[in-house]
């Protein structure tokens, strides 16, 4: 009697324990069932530290700039290039330079280079529309000079080779490598490390050469 009144109350309390144990693993299961998405890293905290945070659109920007250098900057191969494409020449906009140029304010010359720089990021002109009507009005005074005075044909060609090709271009290229070089080496100022480093381009130094050679030529040539 005593056995069996033991046994019994043995497979009761088994019982009673299974049913815990089942109730326990129901509720876990719910609760796994409705725990919101994203709570995970709000539990384990060392899960979203492992996952490196996400790079901005200015950050990459910025460092896509910063390895560019200096942003794109035109030489002088394509320079020539584009003295052969007469269409693509804007012709009023350097007139309108040169005649900024010989007025009272030739600073809007500069302001243009301004610009230019704040879009473009380079100083120099693109458009070698100013470099070649400088060159055609040199040669219209080259030829005017020689038949005003009735000089030889082999005189009037020396004459045009000397002011266009050593006297206009050959100075030119002298003095705007010179003072590039100047300016690069001894009056570029650099703010901090986090700067890009500024340098004078060198058509920009022959565009400065050429602003300054044509209000000269003007009042010699007139």
């Amino acid at each position: 009697m005593e056995t069996s009144v033991a046994t019994t109350t043995l497979t009761t309390s088994s019982n009673a324990s299974i049913n815990e144990m089942s109730s326990e693993a129901t509720h876990s299961r719910k609760s796994r069932l409705t725990v919101p998405s994203g709570a995970d890293a709000l539990i384990s905290p060392s899960a979203s530290s492992s996952v490196p945070p996400p790079r901005s659109s200015n950050a990459a920007a910025f460092n896509n700039g910063g390895s560019s250098g200096g942003g794109a900057t035109t030489n002088p191969a394509q320079y020539l290039s584009r003295l052969t494409d007469v269409q693509q020449m804007d012709i009023q906009s350097a007139l309108d330079q040169m005649k900024s140029l010989l007025s009272t304010r030739p600073q809007l010359v500069y302001k243009t280079a301004y610009y230019r720089k704040q879009t473009k990021n380079h100083w120099a002109r693109d458009d070698p529309a100013f470099v070649a009507l400088q060159a055609v009005f040199l040669l219209i005074a080259c030829i005017a000079y020689a038949v005003s005075f009735r000089i030889s044909v082999t005189d009037t060609i020396s004459f045009l080779l000397y002011n266009v090709l050593w006297n206009w271009l050959g100075m030119g290229f002298i003095l705007a490598s010179l003072c590039r070089e100047i300016a690069n080496r001894h009056l570029t100022l650099h703010q901090s490390n986090s700067h890009v480093r500024q340098q004078v381009e060198w058509l920009y130094a022959f565009d400065i050469h050429c602003n300054a050679f044509f209000p000269v030529f003007v009042v010699l040539c007139k």
